[in-house]
């Protein structure tokens, strides 16, 4: 619908417009004919000619799913989404992916891919490599099997409670086995043995090592009394609870049999089933492998849990048990130990069954020093539920509750399970290290922005390292096993989040700064060229710098030469939507400036003379309909020619050259792999490409005058990136173990490769001019270009092994017992996957409630898989009595269409209620109509819409007079403008303009006559960034409406004039100017490890208007004064202070407003 002013229903009351946004996702092509394809867990969403690019994500995603299912013990079923499959949507390329109706915003351009919870999907682009797709797939997998696991967790949650209820015996019996076996235990060690997962028939007691992870949710005997100073010393038993003929039996062993029978299985806390068994039994090392011992962990095992639990038979018959190799031996007769991975999973179940009499008596005694001899009793109730169970016999200790983790969990996790450690991580590290601003992990929130994802990653992956593997997992299986996360931390690897941060910190401080002798920090030899806060790759020829930055909310492409910088072009408005910040989309050749620019849904190409005698002219655009984007490009020595990687339709990055001249363009590659870093020479055309194994970059060279296809430069052992060349060498970026990314050159006349920085904290992308090397880097979390001078070689490096030596090898048994990914850009040819049309798909996407002094009603929504279409449906009732429910129910239903270029929405409803206004006194009143509208968007900043409302009226007076009916007929129509920046609070981040214009006909079709009516808006609102986070907003506003019957117009309140009472002020005109200076509050409020109202913002305001009728004059008055707004939840809180002010005077007294909206 285009309506965005608020009207009061069942009034002819109306409120200035509220307008948050009027970006518009534009689908600039024409919808593709969707296609499904289908695999064993998965499904791909992809056009009709894009087969092979499904394909593609099938492989990689099938290649994925067990790896990552088994390294985090989860077996995905759904997601509370009623699907049996992982949904997997892709696009093409990220502009397309930008727009995408699966999300109810325009995708950030950072954005690699997201996991839709409610739907179960994940999206994402196609960016034209592999080992990025590969990577989003991978993390995104991650997020769905996490929230899979926390949903689990809620679901285990209230199932043991509901087992505890099912399984409780009398406190008494278990006190009575407790004391029987600390009279036999030994004095000194004692093998523990932690229980998996719990079933109905059985019932253990007992505390498990301090482990949240490890049957927490046990039974619990203390059997420590108190020493001194009020301190207790606990002895944890764990045991089944037998049959009363089994428990007469246990009473005749003796105690010799019962420490055998304990010392049979050594254990440790913290170890599966299969890590015991190997050190008891070292000779069944080579059935190992079996998918059964992979999926089997301490705490709630995904699978069935094989524990080695004896039914205590045979030891009873014979009263004292077998040797353990003969029980062994006897079970698995039948079996080839060293073929046992191929037993199926039923048999080898049986023969771990026919172990029982291990450990069915006795499952763990963890206890920390010796036990006395004074065994006192434990006290007794005869109350079978009262207090003494509760603190003997516990199933859910109070602190354990169901909650979700920090940001910085989540997303580390993901990045740990997905990707090894990359250079770019590393650059980000180093420099928080060495500029001491590593954030605490305690602290980490998503107000970090992208360090939750770098130190969440190497925070994992310390522990893994640390503490192994499978604990990871582990840890997200005990998701509601403490009252926070620093509890489950604490419980899972032993020390609080607090603690393990500091370790973390201390493993990387000490790894980084070991590094520190021999390299230099750039300001050590480089002088800064640029001083924003994220300024892209340089382009650079004859002291010229062309490259783009982030200045005042907005992309910029900037020119420098000496101290002179000139702004050529900014983004975020028609015309040019995105510079691709961060990207090497800049190009420099004599005096001809090369860009590329997103413009109406494609990349383009845009040449400018910057030379002298070029100052001030046209700029050249070429826009080539097969290109989608352009992700680097390349100026020729004469600037006639351009050489780019730009992604195409159906999913495939080739390397092209366009003649400029001629306008012709001639493809180069055309394969699967990725190019990028081009540059072009008189020695032809440099770039690196990713044909090695695991996404690793070689250079390649391509000499457009001779016939030869692309081929190698040099040989180097790891990864090769932005090549550049002069006549004396080739250079690039490369990282040696244990080193920082640094520039690197192999000499024309000896070959040998030599280091021409040694930069401590590492070099991103860099350019030559001359003897001047411009480098881009990061420092303090901020990337900034600086010049210094080529040099002669620092000093040689022999080839060696680039690979990630940052960790200590992971030693878990899960990993290890991973195949090795290899490379997945083919499919199995094993398989033939099924591919169909696609149907809409509908599903549950929004449900909430919402409420005013009028109305309450239930919105629920509807949406397609794929988001095109959308469903939104109310039901409410006013009634105060059952009797009256049908009469006052409110009930209606929209539907929106969304995949073309224009968006439709049509519609149903009926409002019924009782008012009370001035002229008809109190009434009710009945409508029933139909609503349609649609929305053209020009381009994403500027767009038009209309919508009609036709209806049938129905007015009753509750006490006296006559019913009326008639018809009303509403046209609406919007012009809008915005090309102002998000923030946390709204809009107005950045410099921007927002601008809307709004008209209305309103007619009524009364018996015998009309009445018209008509009603005009107008709201301009304009950003201007101050410095850092300081931003001067204005909006000004105003409106008129006439006819036989006007609106009424009403102002007040916290989001129009602050310091007045909500809507006091009412008229058939208005005027509204509000003024404020917006800067950001250091202050936060952290809940759980989450920032509760965080980002702060503070704000000086001055506020204007009035609202009056014909015949009236308005009134100079206003208000001045001070706010705090609050991000809560996706909500923003606000608060206001003003003092009011009308004509030449100020009022009296002070006016709080505490409300919830987003700043206009």
């Amino acid at each position: 619908s285009c309506l965005i002013h608020q009207l009061d229903y069942g009034t002819n009351r109306i409120t200035p417009p509220s307008l948050y946004s009027l970006k518009q996702k534009v689908q600039w092509d024409e919808p593709d004919e969707i296609q499904v394809l289908e695999t064993e867990n998965f499904r791909v969403f992809m056009g009709k000619h894009e087969e092979a690019l499904a394909a593609r994500i099938a492989e990689i995603a099938e290649q994925w799913y067990p790896r990552l299912e088994t390294r985090m013990g989860i077996f995905y079923d759904s997601l509370a989404t009623g699907l049996e499959k992982i949904p997997l949507v892709g696009y093409t390329s990220s502009t397309r992916f930008q727009v995408t109706n699966t999300s109810p915003g325009i995708v950030g351009e950072g954005t690699q891919g997201f996991f839709d919870l409610i739907r179960g999907r994940i999206v994402f682009p196609f960016t034209g490599s592999n080992e990025l797709l590969s990577h989003v797939i991978q993390h995104e997998l991650v997020h769905a099997f996490t929230f899979r696991l926390l949903e689990t967790s809620w679901e285990e949650y209230g199932e043991e409670r509901a087992i505890a209820k099912e399984r409780r015996r009398t406190w008494t019996e278990l006190a009575y086995a407790a004391k029987l076996l600390t009279q036999v235990a030994p004095r000194k060690d004692f093998p523990r043995f932690v229980r998996g997962r719990l079933f109905v028939d059985e019932a253990d007691v007992g505390l498990p090592p301090p482990a949240y992870g490890e049957g927490r949710l046990h039974p619990q005997i203390f059997l420590g009394l108190e020493e001194s100073a009020g301190r207790h010393r606990e002895y944890r038993i764990s045991l089944r609870l037998l049959a009363e003929e089994e428990w007469r039996a246990l009473g005749h062993l003796s105690g010799a049999a019962l420490r055998n029978l304990a010392a049979l299985l050594p254990a440790r806390p913290f170890e599966t089933t299969l890590s015991q068994t190997k050190r008891a039994y070292p000779w069944i090392v080579e059935g190992e492998r079996s998918t059964l011992f992979e999926r089997s962990y301490d705490g709630v095992s995904p699978g069935r849990n094989l524990h080695l639990i004896s039914a205590l038979r045979s030891v009873q018959k014979a009263a004292i048990p077998a040797p353990a190799d003969t029980l062994w031996a006897s079970s698995t007769s039948r079996f080839d130990l060293v073929t046992l991975r191929n037993v199926p999973e039923h048999e080898f179940a049986a023969a771990y069954d026919a172990l029982a009499p291990l450990y069915d008596a006795l499952a763990a005694l963890p206890y920390d020093g010796s036990i006395r001899d004074d065994h006192r009793e434990v006290s007794r109730s005869d109350d079978r539920f009262g207090r003494a169970e509760e603190t003997l016999y516990r199933w859910v200790p109070p602190d354990l509750q169901p909650h979700l983790f920090p940001l910085f969990v989540m997303e580390g996790v993901a990045e740990y399970y997905s990707s090894e450690w990359n250079d770019l991580n590393d650059v980000v590290l180093r420099d928080l290290v060495i500029h001491d601003e590593v954030v605490p992990m305690q602290y980490l929130s998503g107000r970090h922005g992208y360090l939750v994802y770098v130190q969440g990653k190497s925070f994992f992956q310390y522990l893994g390292a640390t503490y192994g593997d499978e604990r990871v997992g582990l840890f997200l299986r005990s998701a509601f096993r403490g009252r926070n996360t620093s509890r489950i931390f604490e419980g899972i690897f032993g020390k609080p989040l607090r603690e393990l941060g500091e370790d973390w910190e201390r493993y990387i401080r000490r790894r980084y700064l070991t590094e520190l002798p021999g390299q230099l920090e750039i300001e050590e030899y480089g002088t800064a060229v640029s001083d924003g806060v994220f300024d892209g790759p340089p382009a650079v020829a004859n002291g010229r710098v062309l490259y783009t930055g982030y200045h005042r909310g907005r992309g910029t492409l900037f020119l420098k030469r000496g101290k002179t910088r000139t702004v050529l072009e900014r983004d975020g408005m028609p015309g040019a939507e995105s510079l691709h910040l961060g990207k090497a989309t800049t190009a420099l050749a004599g005096d001809t400036a090369a860009w590329v620019v997103l413009n109406r849904g494609r990349d383009e190409i845009r040449i400018k003379d910057v030379g002298a005698s070029g100052a001030g002219e046209r700029v050249e655009s070429v826009r080539l309909d097969s290109v989608l984007t352009i992700e680097s490009l390349a100026l020729s020595p004469s600037g006639d020619s351009i050489v780019f990687a730009g992604l195409q339709e159906h999913g495939r990055s080739d390397l092209f050259v366009y003649d400029r001249k001629s306008a012709s363009l001639r493809r180069v590659t055309h394969d699967h792999v990725h190019e990028k870093d081009l540059s072009w020479t008189k020695g032809g055309i440099l770039y690196a490409a990713d044909r090695a194994v695991e996404g690793r970059y070689e250079l390649m060279r391509y000499v457009p005058e001779s016939a030869n296809a692309p081929f190698p430069v040099l040989a180097v052992d790891g990864s090769a990136e932005n090549p550049r060349e002069d006549d004396r060498a080739v250079y690039f970026i490369h990282r040696t173990p244990g080193g920082s990314r640094n520039v690197y050159a192999q000499s024309k006349t000896d070959a040998r490769l030599r280091a021409v920085t040694r930069d401590a904290i590492g070099i991103k992308a860099f350019d030559l001019d001359s003897d001047s090397l411009y480098v881009l880097t990061n420092q303090k979390l901020k990337f900034n270009i600086y010049r210094t001078t080529l040099a002669d070689t620092a000093y040689s490096v022999a080839p060696t092994q680039t690979t990630t030596a940052e960790l200590p090898p992971d030693t878990a048994e899960v990993a290890a017992l991973l195949p090795a990914a290899g490379q997945v850009w083919k499919l199995p040819t094993s398989r033939n996957y099924e591919t169909m049309p696609y149907k809409h798909e509908y599903g549950p996407d929004v449900f909430f409630i919402t409420g005013s002094a009028f109305y309450q009603q239930s919105f629920l929504g509807l949406s397609d898989l794929l988001g095109g279409r959308k469903m939104a449906f109310f039901l409410g009732s006013n009634a105060d009595e059952t009797a009256d429910f049908f009469k006052f129910l409110s009930a209606g239903a929209s539907i929106y269409f969304l995949e073309g270029r224009n968006d439709y929405q049509v519609g149903l409803f009926r409002f019924a209620n009782d008012f009370l206004t001035d002229d008809q006194g109190f009434f009710f009143r009945e409508e029933i109509g139909v609503t349609g509208g649609i929305t053209h968007p020009i381009d994403r900043y500027r767009s038009i819409g209309g919508n009609i409302e036709l209806k049938y009226v129905n007015e009753e007076p509750v006490v006296g007079g006559d019913s009326k009916q008639f018809g009303e007929t509403t046209f609406e129509g919007v012009l809008g403008y915005d090309t102002t920046v998000p923030g946390p609070f709204g809009y107005g981040f950045g410099s921007g303009v927002l601008a809307s214009l709004i008209f209305s006909v309103d007619v009524e079709w009364i018996p015998e006559q009309s009445v018209r009516s008509g009603t005009a808006l107008g709201d301009l609102r304009l950003y201007y960034p101050l410095w850092g986070r300081w931003v001067w907003a204005s909006r000004f506003s105003g409106g008129y409406s006439a006819g036989d019957f006007p609106r009424e117009i009403v102002i007040g309140g916290s989001l129009t004039l602050r310091g007045y009472d909500f809507l006091s002020l009412e008229g058939n005109q208005y005027y509204l100017a509000n003024h404020e200076v917006r800067f950001p509050f250091p202050v936060r409020l952290l809940l759980g490890g989450y920032d509760l109202l965080s980002p702060l913002q503070g704000a000086l305001f001055v506020d204007t208007g009035d609202a009056w009728f014909r015949r009236q004059s308005p009134l100079f008055q206003g208000s001045s004064g001070f706010g705090l707004r609050a991000g809560f939840g996706g909500a923003v809180v606000r608060w206001d202070l003003a003092k009011r002010f009308r004509e030449d005077r100020w009022l009296e007294g002070w006016e709080s407003d505490f409300f919830f909206g987003w700043n206009f």
